[in-house]
């Protein structure tokens, strides 16, 4: 038979078990920022401003549209089913524009805030950003933030863009 382990010092045994500590504590940490990252993809929300009006949103009617400034939401590679992303106006000077959301042509939404699904999301969608009427304010340089979030993961990714919008 094989001799039996001696019992370790209870010195060696705390070192054990803190050494073990040490190594759950990171395995835990790699589990909730490392998998996630993986999960969800990095980069995957992406906006970019258009240099013109795409001709389906120009020749939509769409009111206020010479003070716009056009976006479009880069496709998601691999959407999940579960895949959604939110464009919106975040910061103070939010309540002072919207957005019009087009796809294939037609108005997808409008407001400060858009959700849009999974199939939006995998193609990309095209994005006015437009003064409100009414709210001419002296002090408003006309700038906004715009913020793509896309969650598809434990873990969201976000961009976001700094706009002025040209005087209507």
């Amino acid at each position: 038979m094989y001799p039996a382990e001696p019992l370790p010092t209870p010195e060696r045994a705390r070192r054990n078990l803190l050494v073990g500590g040490v190594v759950l504590a990171v395995a835990a940490v790699l589990f909730v920022v490392a998998v996630p990252l993986g999960i969800r993809g990095h980069g995957v929300a992406h906006l970019e401003v258009v240099g013109e009006a795409p001709a389906h949103v120009a020749a939509a009617d769409v009111p206020g549209q010479p003070g716009a400034v056009a976006l479009r939401t880069a496709p998601v590679a691999r959407a999940a089913s579960s895949t959604t992303a939110t464009v919106e106006l975040v910061g103070e000077s939010a309540p002072r524009a919207r957005l019009v959301a087009f796809r294939d042509g037609t108005r997808v939404g409008t407001g400060d805030r858009i959700v849009l699904d999974r199939h939006d999301a995998a193609e990309g969608v095209d994005v006015l950003v437009e003064p409100r009427e009414g709210g001419a304010d002296d002090e408003w340089d006309g700038s906004v933030t715009v913020r793509l979030t896309v969650s598809q993961g434990f873990l969201p990714d976000t961009d976001e863009l700094d706009l002025t919008l040209p005087p209507s």
